[in-house]
């Protein structure tokens, strides 16, 4: 069993209590940012080229996807404990006519989500056999515009290489990559909720 918790504003309305009693028999994924306020907790700490911190050292293994390499002075004194670099050019799971292909163990981390929880984090915890996966803080809307977090826009601002807002259809192109996904995993025996 799998807790990923992201960044988006519904990771909010999760507490403390909640997490510590789920990862007694879960492992804990925390995304970027998740990590400051569940850190204790995390098993996996996933983080990307965008709005970037440094992470401090808890218990958690720290994993890096990115186009950059990982040599790169972007992470300073950061610790990665496993980097993935995307391939250039990247394709996207879009361009995958079967999304089998796309989790091949060997093609995790190599390609654009868009979206870490695309291009690492699900493809990796498939890999690793789990067959439950919860999700908090994993938030789309049909909108276009700047995708809302947890934490306040300004302090957004103040990491390095803050994310863009999305590229035209990239809130869309989420939505329809998520029904993707659950259809492919729920046909390995795999829930995603």
């Amino acid at each position: 069993k799998c807790l990923i918790l992201g960044c988006g504003p519904s990771l909010s309305k999760i507490n403390e209590d909640q997490i510590k009693k789920l990862s007694k028999d879960h492992l804990i994924v925390t995304i970027k940012q998740s990590y400051l306020r569940f850190g204790e907790y995390s098993d996996l700490q996933f983080f990307n080229c965008n709005n970037i911190i440094k992470y401090e050292r808890k218990k958690a293994k720290f994993i890096c996807c990115s186009p950059d390499t990982q040599s790169s002075r972007r992470w300073g004194s950061q610790e990665i404990d496993e980097f993935f670099h995307i391939k250039n050019p990247a394709k996207k799971l879009k361009d995958f006519e079967n999304t089998e292909d796309f989790f091949q163990k060997e093609e995790v981390g190599k390609h654009l989500g868009p979206g870490i929880m695309v291009e690492v984090v699900i493809p990796l915890i498939y890999n690793l056999g789990i067959k439950e996966i919860i999700t908090a803080g994993w938030d789309y809307h049909k909108n276009e515009q700047e995708i809302e977090h947890f934490y306040e826009e300004l302090d957004r601002k103040k990491f390095g290489n803050p994310a863009n807002i999305p590229y035209r259809g990239e809130n869309e192109e989420s939505i329809e990559n998520s029904g993707k996904i659950n259809s492919f995993l729920a046909s390995k025996g795999v829930s995603l909720c």
